[in-house]
């Protein structure tokens, strides 16, 4: 993500809410990223529907500056809650999106689509009033599809000038990262919550047979 800073609006009960991203004050990046969502409760739950665009100097492959002419990416947001027996809860979540990460010094790209995916199941109350135990099951944002032009050096010339050639990669991961977690959160006092998380990763980093396990303790204040 690119030096930035943001601020959210949002309107009061179900009204839409929006994020800006802007660079930091003193760069020269010409960055920025709007976001939008909304949700709605239903006969079932509540259903959620977001929507982002992002403009950022780097490219699809890392490149910055005046090597590359930046990359745009745009996504849809759906999720939905579902209110089950016994104060449990059902949540589905997906973000499927597109990247445009135009051509660079050192390589060129065509459209590229990703995309995530999240299911958690859950208990309200379950062990103190105002609690929640959570089950998931999530699928990190990975690039789908898309291809990769890259000119690499595989030869020098007589007077030492290095001769490239034309590579194609596929950028979509031949395995997908998956991680389980088992999260417990709980109330505090007023405004502040503690939360803990085991969490296990298999083809971490979208790497084939590469696992890992790890936890998290932290505390959240609202103001």
């Amino acid at each position: 993500m690119f030096p930035s800073f943001g601020f959210e609006l949002g309107a009061a009960g179900d009204g839409p809410e929006f994020e800006f991203m802007f660079p930091t004050p003193g760069t020269t990046q010409a960055n920025f990223g709007l976001a939008m969502a909304k949700q709605w409760d239903t006969p079932w739950g509540v259903a959620r529907l977001g929507a982002s665009a992002l403009q950022d100097d780097a490219g699809l492959l890392g490149a910055t500056g005046d090597q590359s002419d930046g990359t745009l990416a745009g996504a849809v947001d759906i999720g939905t809650t579902l209110e089950l027996a016994g104060e449990g809860f059902l949540s589905v979540r997906g973000q499927f999106g597109v990247a445009d990460g135009r051509e660079s010094t050192y390589a060129a790209s065509t459209s590229t689509g990703f995309n995530s995916y999240t299911l958690e199941i859950g208990k309200r109350n379950a062990l103190t009033g105002g609690d929640r135990l959570t089950l998931g099951v999530e699928m990190p944002t990975a690039l789908t599809s898309g291809t990769a032009q890259m000119a690499l050096p595989v030869a020098r010339a007589g007077g030492g000038e290095l001769m490239y050639r034309n590579i194609d990669v596929q950028l979509s991961p031949e395995s997908r990262e998956m991680n389980l977690a088992l999260r417990y959160q709980a109330p505090l006092v007023d405004r502040l919550e503690f939360m803990v998380e085991a969490v296990h990763s298999t083809n971490r980093g979208h790497i084939r047979d590469v696992s890992d396990t790890g936890g998290f303790v932290g505390f959240s204040m609202e103001f």
